[in-house]
């Protein structure tokens, strides 16, 4: 349902370990990827305040359900082994 996961661009926002995301964006909308592939649970901090987004920009996690907010430049989220999540700003649910 989001065009942007399909066909826009992408910068990455984090490559740790084997830890990943980074910003799909296209003309309508902006959402973040995170990927865990590792066999144990990380805690990640996503520095978003370089990709425009605000404190207290919320977003919702489209894959794992919950919801998070960028604090200090910096949204946190917790991912379970080999999870991930997809952060949609709540605003353009």
């Amino acid at each position: 349902a989001h065009a942007a996961l399909r066909t826009g661009s992408f910068r990455t926002v984090l490559a740790e370990g084997r830890v990943y995301s980074c910003l799909r964006e296209d003309e309508a909308e902006r959402i973040v990827v995170v990927l865990n592939a590792d066999t144990a649970p990380r805690e990640v901090a996503l520095a978003l305040e370089d990709f425009g987004f605000a404190d207290g920009a919320a977003f919702e996690d489209e894959l794992g359900g919950g919801a998070h907010r960028v604090d200090g430049g910096v949204v946190k989220i917790a991912l379970e082994p080999l999870t991930g999540a997809i952060l949609v700003p709540a605003a353009k649910k």
